[in-house]
């Protein structure tokens, strides 16, 4: 494969200044960002974005999935180009902290940079950069000032020197970035909590978690302890159950109820508590707004 002729926007004989070419990128991610909702969506527009207004490429976005290792969620190239092997392996690799240039900046949480990546001893995809031509590579953290969210790759079909201004740009963009994914996962925290109050807004599943709050329960003792007919109190388990509240055990020979965590009592105490504190101030008031009254 033939390097592409590309013009990185850092080229010293460019008529634009740096700061217009970087405002540039900077404008266009911002804009990605404010027309989508989520990474996941945003990633395909804006490796692109960044990657032909730079002049690389191949970019990749990484990120991690509940486990300790980083994955492959987005990739794209440049059109004139075919880098089937590469992408295969990309698609495929999962690096854990430390390993590979994705694991490299994961570890550290700062862009680091390789001028050819077939000499690297720490790059796991060398044979399949190899096949396709990639030399010069580099990489930056998605972060917010509280946690890394993932990686985003750069590469080329030229061996590159390390460019201290490319750098400098693209831990802006990561932190962009990343401000955008802390609002997001935020939002979506935010939905979910609103899901679960609505899961609890009935009295029934809340006398139910008070009952399973210091130990697991049959249906006959749920039954007993709360004068509800069975087919009323299992409806409001299946609730419970589905939204991960409660859960089915066996005790002997009998089905039993149980709370899926400890953290469910404790909220359930947390809210107990603060309902019962509000209580007693509003009924001091009452009581103060009765006695002025009288006098």
């Amino acid at each position: 494969m033939e390097p592409t002729n590309q013009t990185s926007v850092f080229d010293t004989n460019s008529p634009d200044t740096l700061a217009e070419q970087r405002l540039a990128v900077r404008q266009a991610v911002t804009q990605i960002l404010a027309e989508t909702a989520t990474l996941d969506e945003a990633a395909p527009r804006f490796l692109p974005a960044i990657g032909e207004r730079l002049g690389w490429d191949v970019g990749v976005v990484w990120t991690v999935r509940c486990t300790n290792v980083i994955h492959c969620v987005a990739f794209w190239h440049v059109e004139s180009i075919a880098v089937t092997e590469f992408e295969v392996a990309t698609r495929k690799a999962a690096f854990p902290p430390g390993i590979g240039l994705p694991g490299r900046v994961w570890k550290r949480g700062e862009a680091a940079w390789i001028s050819n990546v077939l000499t690297d001893t720490n790059f796991p995809r060398l044979n399949a950069a190899a096949k396709v031509g990639l030399h010069g590579g580099f990489a930056f953290p998605i972060r917010s000032r509280r946690r890394l969210f993932g990686v985003i790759e750069f590469l080329s079909f030229e061996i590159l020197p390390p460019d201290e201004a490319l750098l400098e740009l693209a831990m802006d963009l990561g932190d962009l970035i990343g401000r955008f994914e802390e609002r997001g996962r935020e939002k979506e925290l935010h939905r979910l909590q609103a899901d679960l109050c609505q899961v609890l807004a009935d009295p029934l599943r809340m006398e139910l978690i008070h009952q399973l709050s210091t130990e697991s329960r049959t249906m006959r003792e749920l039954v007993e302890a709360t004068g509800q007919p069975p087919t009323r109190i299992r409806k409001h388990l299946s609730v419970l159950r589905q939204s991960g509240l409660v859960l089915m055990a066996q005790r002997d020979s009998e089905t039993c109820y149980t709370l899926a965590s400890p953290r469910v009592r404790d909220a359930y105490t947390v809210v107990r508590d603060l309902l019962l504190d509000r209580l007693t101030r509003y009924g001091a008031l009452a009581s103060v707004e009765e006695a002025a009254d009288i006098i």
